[in-house]
């Protein structure tokens, strides 16, 4: 049970799907799993790894005309199992699936066995859409008692930028409870200047750390314009109605959809537009096509699959926009060429210009009281990387532990 993947959670009785519909399109998915054979590395290794590459390529074939709703694909018999994943073993895995991936056609995920680290960067790595692992907690196996890190798993997949790399809520949920019978409190929806005043802040707690990301959109003249929407928004809506279960206040459902930018963000959008199933799909990007800019990832694969065609133009801006009567967008005019495209619904993921002027004039007021007031993340370095906010977190932690007690202990 360890390293069974969580599909549903249980109500009083009642199982409520949680997202395996979105992704398999049935609530009770059957999900095969493909055990590869030995990997190089492994001892019982046959010694090709193209006999490996035709003996998966079978298998995933046959699964699939058996009817089943995905599959799982395994390093089962990478014996003996080792907590610690060799490299060769991990790339040759990667190896195998990305040359059977034109076989598969249902959605497909990992697992490095008695590796969820592994797992979630396979899965980053080969375009999966979800992971099998013991991702947190303690559990005794084959080798003993083994205890999983569920903070840096949940702080790996981030990093990575896997939206759909699926960890089970329920212990998302656990972990919340955790910290809270810890004494963490936590205040969602809540912004200082607004909820709460910055006087009020000073006037409650020892100290405050400002860890407010670069959430400033890089600003567009035509941003305001209804059907336009930048790209946090739009994923933040998203989110929030999957967790209600409830209609997004913004959908791509039937909508021609023109996406400015690229990156994650981008990425992201894509994704979800595709899932909520819209008409058709434009990418336009300021920047020339080069060897970096031309690089694809899982959401561009899924958007070439869908429309039969690269979903992305370069060195293409918008000149203007057509608006229909109600004065929503419903087409987009292209620089230079003057070429219409329709859109009735335009995503801006060109960027962050860094953070919220409400959380700076917070962390200067609160300053200003007397009462120590540290940054981590953007508010410290600016608009970076995951990684490099995390490091700063633990860095502000140690700062904020030393003032208050006179010495740390965190590394």
């Amino acid at each position: 049970m360890a390293e069974d993947i969580i599909l549903t959670e249980k109500t009083e009785g009642d199982i409520k799907t949680m997202w395996t519909k979105g992704l398999f399109g049935t609530e009770k998915p059957i999900i095969a799993l493909l055990h590869l054979d030995p990997l190089p590395g492994d001892p019982d290794f046959c010694g090709s790894l193209d006999t490996v590459i035709e003996h998966a390529s079978c298998d995933v074939k046959a699964l699939q005309e058996g009817g089943v709703d995905g599959v799982l694909i395994a390093n089962e018999f990478s014996f003996p199992m080792t907590y610690v994943s060799h490299a060769e073993t991990l790339m040759a895995m990667a190896c195998v699936i990305g040359a059977i991936k034109k076989d598969i056609h249902v959605p497909f995920g990992t697992n490095v066995v008695m590796n969820p680290e592994e797992t979630i960067r396979m899965a980053k790595a080969v375009g999966a859409s979800f992971g099998r692992s013991a991702f947190a907690g303690a559990f005794t196996g084959t080798y003993g008692v083994h205890v999983n890190n569920f903070g840096e798993n949940v702080r790996l997949k981030y990093a990575l930028g896997i939206p759909e790399m699926k960890l089970p809520k329920q212990i998302v949920a656990r972990r919340i409870s955790l910290m809270e019978r810890e004494g963490v409190s936590f205040r969602t929806s809540c912004r200082v200047g607004q909820q709460i005043s910055p006087e009020e802040l000073a006037a409650q707690f020892d100290l405050v750390i400002f860890c407010c990301g670069a959430q400033q959109p890089r600003p567009l003249p035509f941003a305001e314009t209804a059907g336009v929407f930048y790209a946090l928004d739009y994923l933040r809506a998203s989110a929030q109605s999957l967790l209600a279960q409830a209609e997004p206040a913004v959908t791509a459902a039937g909508k021609h959809v023109v996406l400015v930018g690229a990156g994650d963000s981008a990425s992201d959008c894509i994704s979800v537009a595709l899932r909520q199933g819209c008409r058709s799909l434009t990418q336009l990007i300021r920047k020339p096509r080069t060897a970096s800019t031309e690089k694809r990832d899982h959401a561009h694969e899924e958007a070439e699959a869908v429309f039969g065609a690269d979903i992305r133009r370069y060195e293409t801006q918008i000149e203007r926009l057509v608006c229909g009567d109600d004065g929503s967008v419903n087409a987009v005019i292209l620089q230079g060429s003057g070429e219409q495209l329709p859109c009735d619904l335009l995503l801006l993921a060109s960027g962050f210009s860094g953070c919220e002027p409400a959380s700076v004039d917070a962390y200067e007021a609160v300053r200003k009281t007397g009462v120590p007031a540290l940054t981590a993340g953007d508010m410290a370095s600016g608009v970076s990387l995951v990684v490099l906010a995390i490091a700063s977190g633990k860095q502000a932690a140690a700062q904020a532990d030393a003032s208050l007690m006179g010495y740390t202990n965190i590394l």
